[in-house]
């Protein structure tokens, strides 16, 4: 009789075919919601101009409906995905996303399009969540961060994707061929992951799912383990105040309590600066005098370099240099001022542009590594959720914030100095994280937190 250690097989082995299949899956999932979800963006301006519309600013719900439901929707579905598991809340949210995106083609005025847009984002916000959790779930210690952002950097690669459609087929065909096709690859993508993603595997045993069940998903690491083998389920906090009927609590056991809050002004402070800029960018270009095309195509060169930017970063926080974070925002700052200054330069735009991208969506994506990295499996996805949840707060005021400065009279190509605010913010806490950051439990103890000893 053997007995199984899953937590240390995945820590302490390597890449194989199930976690790659995991990640392209994942990939792909999450490529469609960056689709879906930064779609607006680029129908903005031609919605704008079939519905005879002048005033831009009126586009701000809008464009924070979908963040609405999300700031719902990741909760919840963190909460969810930790007791029922985090495969079905990846194809409800999927087939969500698919259905509410399709439904957006019908759409006639703006309360319309916003209410499609805010059931979509209660889709938006629970797939994220679930699939960073079951990355880092099958990712070797090594690799974590890595994998988490080789994942969620679909999320730039579908808004780019987005920005191609904007830029190319949108002109001839209309802005409804957004919504066509991102609502279609979402239906498509929540048959794949129906038939091909797996569970996770830390999941099916601390749920003590049945020993047939575990042990395909363990062969699929080690073809050796014998019929006989046992897998204890992973040890997990005790005390009353870890109880699970108070699960948010334990966010801010030991040293989260200090780590949770900085975690999430990071994130607010970022997903702020992200989506003022984001969102804003096509529509603002396009005012001065670009046309939606070009608007379209220097957005996508933004997607694309925070996916680089993303990939470069993990790199660092999988050595343990957390101080990358800081440098990011530090550098981001002026680069978001010189986006005005660059912008009838096409050659000094698209450098600013790309280099903004690649260091605020660093950031982003750094960030939710570190929080995967932070938390036991038993409450991953309800970290996780939290995490996306609060951070939808700067989501949502992102856009509305740029509307608000375009209210108050601040000329268009000045209006993303608004975003330094955000940024600095960011920069404080994250020089505090990096000073107080310390690395997780070692793979025997990975299910206690953080600064908790083994007993």
């Amino acid at each position: 009789m053997r007995i199984v250690d899953t937590g240390r097989l995945i820590d302490e082995g390597s890449l194989n075919r199930l976690s790659v299949t995991l990640l392209i899956l994942a990939f792909l999932t999450i490529f469609l919601d960056g689709f879906d979800l930064f779609a607006l963006s680029y129908a903005a301006p031609h919605i704008l101009s079939e519905w005879a519309i002048t005033n831009k600013a009126v586009m701000a719900p809008v464009f924070s409906a979908s963040l609405v439901g999300m700031l719902i929707g990741a909760p919840l579905c963190g909460l969810l995905a930790d007791r029922i598991g985090r495969k079905i809340l990846v194809v409800v949210c999927c087939a969500l996303i698919g259905l509410t995106t399709l439904l957006a083609v019908l759409t006639a005025n703006l309360p319309q399009l916003l209410a499609t847009r805010a059931i979509a984002g209660l889709g938006f916000g629970g797939i994220a969540p679930c699939l960073i959790a079951l990355t880092a779930e099958y990712a070797p210690t090594r690799y974590r961060a890595t994998m988490i952002t080789v994942m969620y950097t679909g999320i730039t690669a579908g808004a780019a994707a987005a920005g191609a459609v904007g830029a190319w087929l949108v002109p001839g065909h209309g802005w409804r061929i957004l919504f066509e096709l991102g609502g279609l690859g979402a239906l498509v993508m929540t048959i794949a992951c129906m038939i091909a993603l797996p569970e996770s595997l830390r999941f099916v045993v601390s749920h003590r799912a049945s020993p047939a069940r575990i042990l395909r998903l363990v062969r699929r690491f080690d073809p050796t383990i014998p019929d006989d083998a046992i897998f204890p389920a992973p040890a997990v906090p005790a005390g009353p105040a870890l109880a699970r009927r108070f699960a948010v609590r334990q966010l801010f056991a030991g040293t989260l309590a200090l780590l949770t809050p900085l975690m999430w002004t990071i994130n607010v402070s970022i997903v702020m600066a992200y989506y003022a800029v984001s969102t804003w960018l096509p529509t603002l270009l396009s005012t001065l005098h670009r046309p939606a095309s070009s608007a379209a195509a220097f957005a996508m060169i933004f997607q694309v370099g925070g996916a680089l930017g993303g990939i470069a970063l993990s790199r660092r926080i999988d050595k343990g240099h957390m101080t990358a974070i800081a440098w990011a925002f530090a550098v981001a700052m002026p680069l978001v001022l010189l986006i005005s200054v660059t912008a009838t330069f096409d050659a000094a735009l698209f450098a600013t542009v790309f280099l903004a991208g690649f260091s605020i969506m660093s950031v982003q994506f750094g960030i939710n590594a570190i929080v995967a990295m932070a938390y036991p499996t038993s409450i991953r996805s309800l970290a996780l959720g939290w995490s996306f949840a609060i951070s939808r707060i700067g989501a949502i005021s992102g856009p509305l914030l740029v509307g608000a400065a375009l209210e108050f009279g601040l000329a268009a190509q000045n209006s993303f100095a608004v975003a330094c605010l955000p940024l600095l913010t960011g920069l404080v806490a994250s020089v505090v994280l990096a000073r107080v950051w310390k690395a997780p439990a070692s793979p025997a103890h990975a299910e206690l937190l953080p600064g908790q000893a083994a007993q």
